[in-house]
């Protein structure tokens, strides 16, 4: 399951326009940030594989 597919299967709206970051030692897991106006963002934890959100959460200033 992509990023898109998870989001949409956790019913998390307003992701209109994500980014993300994958995690470097866990394959399938990923922060994602995401807007619906450009302005305002939420961050999730998603595992791809298993098709989980957690969140959301405070953006990560990374991200940036």
């Amino acid at each position: 399951m992509e990023i898109t597919q998870a989001l949409a299967a956790n019913r998390i709206g307003g992701c209109g326009q994500y980014r993300f970051r994958r995690h470097y030692q866990t394959p399938g897991e990923a922060i994602v940030e995401c807007t619906r106006d450009g302005n305002s963002w939420q961050a999730y934890l998603v595992f791809a594989t298993t098709g989980k959100v957690m969140g959301p959460y405070a953006p990560d200033p990374t991200l940036r």
